[in-house]
């Protein structure tokens, strides 16, 4: 048995852990003697102790966790395991690790056997390894040294336990320290120390951070403020602070800053607490290079982005993956993304257009392979983030490494898509600016070809009237003679659409009431369109009232019935209706035409045959006709569509092959104002024995006005043309009252002739006469505002009349 104890005893002495043995009251009834090698402390000052030597040693922050761990011990028969930090003799810290099986019993008080160890070791290890690690992850997230700083001072201080902690680094001369504006303190009261050690500078070997800037090495000073080399003893004194660290932080072997740390205990120099902290600052120092390296090749990439930046066009590089590897701030503007959303991405995945996906990704990987060497140029679309089409033009080369190996393909790209927008409708305005050029042409000759004919309509008109009147009610060739009348208002009726067309008629315009007119030309349609075709009229209950002349637009109504009559050989339905419609900016931006107001809206709608895109392109020409041979002038809707257009309005056509057709008029609305004058019946004009002018250069026109004239006792002197004229006048000047002009006539025209008279003769009397309209007469050839004016072909009665007018005013 004695044996056994010796054994047991040698064993327990020669652990390196304390073995120990308490009661459920605390007391230490055994304890190892290596106790005074681990903790400090003697056999006897154990046992003399008793229950109250631990609750003093327990760090304060473990109190509670181990008083809680030995309750469950003794009262809960849980295992003992708990760690916890204890106060040596000396003062300083170790931590322990306290272990005990279960309790037992013996004369009724329960007891625990234990072992502790010393893992202060590991905790250091621990406790290092952990600070470097948040250190790094915290220190690697700053933006700048004084980031960085202000981490590591708060960190250290909460790791390690000291009470303040501040900065100091070089000034840009590198002669002396600052202070770096940080400071860090646990503790309150310390707001004074703080401020007032920003007013100080250390030049090296003064001060604590001077000695450290000097030494490049931890300085540790137990009681700063009995040290001679601290100038700042006397506030330290003030607010408690005693021991004193200072570390370098280096980087490349250069003292970039110093901190140092105080704590309020007087403590002498702890090796273990110095290699900590400067291990931190080691590397705070590494990660502060690395940061430096990023920083300065972050800079080299913002300065070369900068570059690409400033470029108006897109500058894009493509991985062989297809993969984007850089595009500057152009492409992103083009693309819609920001940058982030577009590095990593599939180039041809996310942004082509799918349907020409297959045959880029082909393309691009041929050249990858070297198969084929990429386009110095091509055009290309892209898909924008809100999914339009831009269509880009690019430049292509390949990118390359030392060695010649392919690592990408580079592209800079000038967005194209307005300027070909632009092209598209700069051609659409070259082809409208030709077609009005050729409408042009084609007018004037109208306007030319409708002058002559009325001179000869004119002559016709006036001998079949003379006929007319010398005939007797009874003579059977009255009715040959009305025949010939129709016929001149059918060939009257052709001329006036061709100086329409031409903008050489002039209009009558006058308040007009739109279903008005609409259902007279029904009445009318009734008769010559085929019994197979339906017409339906609806109109609006608005009434609306434009000012127009309504001779004209029942011409533009009945032209366009016929031809959608002509459209339904084999029946159909021709529907016509009216509306009041505003057009506002809306229908202007969408429809490409039209002038905001109010607008009365006929459509003209059948069932026929349709038109095709190619055909509704040329329909408003004149001459253009899809009719056979022989029907049709091509002259209808070239007079429709200039009737409007004098009218301010717009007519657009609606319609596919096989779908039918509709054309829709906008007429701009007037207010109405009171119904038209009704026209009273002329009497019988006059005739006189005046001497009268007339200057014409067609033979037929100025003998028929001769013979008119004369037969009603008028003198005629004849002219033919304008130099003819005046020297006539000049020789008859005393007996001439009047002069009748034809507008144009060579060797000066009737203005040019009228001019010269006048300003000799200011009282000369003048009626003009002129196949055109009097309002193009009027502008082209500067007649005065209120001249007397006549258009071919005139009849007998009305020229009559308008003679005696003029002469009796």
């Amino acid at each position: 048995m004695n044996l056994s104890e010796e054994k047991y005893r040698s064993l327990v002495e020669n652990l390196p852990d304390i073995v120990w043995t308490v009661d459920q009251e605390g007391n230490t009834t055994f304890v190892s003697p290596n106790i005074e090698k681990v903790l400090g402390y003697t056999l006897e000052e154990i046992y003399e102790a008793g229950d109250s030597l631990w609750p003093e040693s327990i760090h304060p922050e473990d109190i509670e966790k181990v008083k809680n761990a030995y309750e469950s011990f003794f009262k809960l028969n849980k295992r003992l395991d708990v760690e916890c930090r204890i106060k040596r003799k000396d003062g300083s810290w170790i931590w322990l690790h306290n272990r005990a099986a279960a309790p037992y019993e013996k004369d009724g008080v329960l007891y625990g056997d234990g072992l502790s160890s010393d893992i202060t070791r590991r905790k250091d290890a621990e406790e290092k390894i952990l600070l470097l690690q948040t250190l790094v992850m915290a220190v690697s997230t700053s933006k700048d040294l004084h980031d960085a700083l202000v981490i590591t001072l708060e960190k250290v201080c909460n790791a390690t336990g000291w009470d303040y902690g501040e900065a100091w680094m070089p000034n840009p001369e590198g002669t002396y320290l600052v202070r770096d504006h940080t400071f860090y303190s646990k503790a309150t009261g310390l707001e004074k120390f703080s401020e007032l050690s920003s007013y100080f500078s250390f030049p090296p070997g003064v001060g604590l951070p001077g000695q450290v800037w000097s030494t490049r090495q931890p300085v540790w000073i137990r009681d700063i403020t009995c040290d001679p080399n601290y100038p700042r003893a006397t506030i330290a004194k003030h607010v408690g602070l005693k021991t004193g660290i200072g570390i370098p932080i280096l980087v490349d072997a250069e003292v970039v800053a110093i901190i140092a740390f105080y704590m309020f205990a007087s403590v002498e120099k702890d090796e273990r607490l110095t290699c900590l902290i400067f291990s931190a600052a080691v590397q705070l120092g590494a990660v502060l290079k690395h940061k430096q390296l990023e920083e300065s090749l972050q800079k080299e990439r913002d300065r070369a982005q900068r570059y690409l930046d400033v470029a108006k066009v897109i500058l894009i590089a493509i991985d062989p993956a297809q993969k984007v590897t850089l595009i500057n701030k152009k492409g992103c503007e083009v693309l819609g993304y920001e940058e982030k959303e577009i590095i990593g991405k599939n180039c041809f995945d996310n942004f082509v257009p799918q349907g020409m996906r297959h045959e880029i990704k082909t393309v691009f990987s041929k050249i990858i392979n070297s198969e084929i060497d990429p386009l110095e140029y091509h055009e290309n679309p892209i898909i924008t983030r809100n999914g339009e089409e831009r269509l880009i033009a690019w430049h292509n080369t390949l990118l390359k490494d030392e060695k010649g190996n392919i690592m990408g393909t580079l592209h800079s790209g000038e967005d194209i898509t307005e300027r070909k927008r632009m092209e598209k409708e700069q051609a659409t305005l070259r082809e409208m600016l030709y077609h009005a050029q050729r409408l042009d042409s084609i007018g004037k000759l109208a306007g030319g070809v409708a002058h002559n004919l009325n001179n000869m309509l004119m002559v016709i008109m006036g001998y079949a009237s003379i006929l007319q009147i010398e005939m007797k009610k009874t003579d059977p060739s009255q009715g040959y003679i009305q025949k010939i009348f129709a016929s001149l208002e059918s060939a009257a009726h052709i001329v006036r659409g061709l100086l329409t067309f031409s903008r050489k008629e002039s209009n009558n315009p006058q308040q007009v009431k739109v279903n008005e007119i609409i259902k007279k030309v029904t009445l009318f349609l009734r008769k010559i369109i085929d019994a197979d075709i339906n017409i339906e009229v609806t109109v609006t209950d608005k009434d609306p009232v434009i000012m127009a002349d309504s001779i004209q637009i029942e011409q533009v109504m009945t032209n366009l019935a016929i031809n959608a009559r002509d459209a339904m050989s084999g029946g159909g339905l021709l529907a016509i209706s009216t509306d009041v419609v505003e057009l506002d900016n809306n229908f202007i931006i969408s429809h490409g035409y039209g002038t905001l107001g109010m607008y009365t809206l006929i459509s003209v709608t059948d069932t026929g045959t349709g038109i095709d895109a190619e055909t509704k392109e040329s329909i408003f020409e004149p001459f253009f006709t899809t009719k056979e041979v022989g029907k049709g002038t091509g002259l209808g809707l070239a007079i429709v569509y200039g009737i409007i257009k004098q009218h301010q309005g717009y007519i657009r056509v609606y319609s596919e092959p096989g779908r039918g057709t509709t054309f829709k008029i906008y007429l701009p609305l007037i207010k109405h104002v009171g119904d038209e004058k009704a026209l009273k019946n002329s009497p019988m004009p006059a005739g006189g024995t005046e001497t009268i002018l007339i200057a014409e250069d067609e033979t037929a026109v100025r003998q028929l006005t001769k013979m008119i004239l004369s037969g009603f006792g008028y003198k005629i002197i004849e002219a033919v043309n304008g130099e003819d004229a005046i020297h006539k006048f000049m020789e008859n000047k005393d007996r001439i009252r009047l002069l009748i002009l034809d507008v144009i006539m060579p060797r000066k025209n009737g203005k040019e002739v009228y001019d010269i008279i006048k300003e000799r003769y200011p009282d000369s009397k003048v009626i003009f006469m002129s196949g055109y309209g009097e309002d193009v007469i009027c502008k082209r050839d500067s007649l005065c505002e209120g001249v007397n004016f006549v258009s071919k072909p005139i009849l007998p009665m009305e020229l009559l009349k308008k003679v005696r007018e003029v002469l009796d005013k």
